[in-house]
């Protein structure tokens, strides 16, 4: 019997990050055993494209030069009208959505601004907080939003294996996702550099053009025990995230990753105005600090209730029912 084919339409590069392309491929992953996924991507590195292919069938590149509606000439005029198509990006707005649903396609859009009107059968919004009276859809969109539905990769999804304080008192991560557009890797490095004395996981992505800076930088601090994990698995991300007593991160989709996985404390650092919901979320609950808090020696306790109940690691079930009803 043939599988489903579930058509990914997403972007990142060192200027909108790897987020988009990142949650796409961990709901690409949650249905590998029921969905042919295939990725389309506006001009993908090399890296990229060796990341996505790990999670599909197949990567298409999309030329630089269409606009987002020129692309109905590209690639939606393709779509035999079969297949689920999911779109995660900013510059997916109603009129391009309306392409889609004319050649029949079923529609799953991925968004966290609500920023136009969405004709999709499926809207999805995993950051915590997210309110459904926020959106403008069709009265038949359904709408899953919060944790319950955090798109999550396979070493993120179980917790029942991850010992109850794993996590080493001397070590600290710092992830500002794949791309980094503002360096605040290196920023945030300046200004823990002499508060935290362990050991230091520093984690970038294919995307991220500064190493040569940060090289430099901790050229200064060679007696330091500083790590540089770049173009990691999302196993050996795990496994990092887990000993690490203390994480640093922007509110995105890593800091969804920490807390799912780890027992240590999360401090956060907006570095984009999409994420400031997710920030106000997380640390109104407790779930996570302002990396303010860490750099002036704040103590806080962290609301361990809450997180053990929001991530059960029922995500994978809870994607194949939804793809499986459309």
């Amino acid at each position: 019997m043939n599988k489903q084919k579930a058509v990914f339409r997403t972007d990142g590069n060192d200027k909108i990050g790897l987020g988009h392309i990142v949650r796409c491929c961990a709901l690409a992953d949650m249905l590998k055993g029921e969905f042919d996924a295939y990725f389309y991507i506006k001009n993908p590195t090399p890296e990229i494209i060796r990341e996505v292919q790990r999670y599909c069938i197949s990567v298409y590149s999309i030329s630089e030069d269409l606009s987002y509606l020129e692309e109905s000439d590209d690639w939606i005029k393709t779509l035999k009208g079969d297949e689920i198509v999911v779109l995660d990006g900013y510059n997916f707005g109603t009129d391009y959505q309306l392409l889609i649903k004319a050649r029949g396609c079923r529609l799953v859009c991925i968004d966290d601004i609500n920023a136009y009107h969405f004709v999709c059968d499926v809207l999805i919004n995993h950051a915590g907080g997210a309110l459904a009276e926020e959106y403008s859809t069709e009265p038949y969109t359904k709408m899953f939003l919060g944790f319950k539905y955090a798109l999550l990769r396979q070493p993120f999804l179980n917790r029942s294996d991850m010992p109850e304080n794993g996590a080493d008192p001397e070590e600290l991560l710092i992830c500002f996702g794949g791309a980094d557009p503002e360096n605040c890797t290196v920023e945030t490095l300046e200004r823990i550099i002499g508060i935290h004395n362990g050991g230091i996981n520093v984690i970038i992505g294919s995307a991220y053009k500064y190493l040569a800076e940060l090289n430099r930088y901790l050229e200064k601090y060679s007696n330091r025990e500083i790590r540089i994990h770049r173009n990691v698995s999302a196993t050996d991300l795990a496994a990092i995230m887990k000993r690490s007593f203390i994480a640093i991160c922007s509110p995105s989709t890593v800091a969804i990753e920490y807390l799912s996985i780890s027992n240590g404390t999360l401090y956060l650092k907006v570095i984009a105005d999409n994420q400031k919901k997710l920030f106000g979320f997380l640390t109104n609950e407790s779930l996570a600090f302002p990396l303010e808090d860490f750099i002036s020696g704040k103590k806080n306790e962290l609301n361990h209730q809450l997180k053990n109940y929001i991530f059960d690691g029922l995500q994978l079930q809870r994607y194949l029912k939804l793809f499986n009803n459309l």
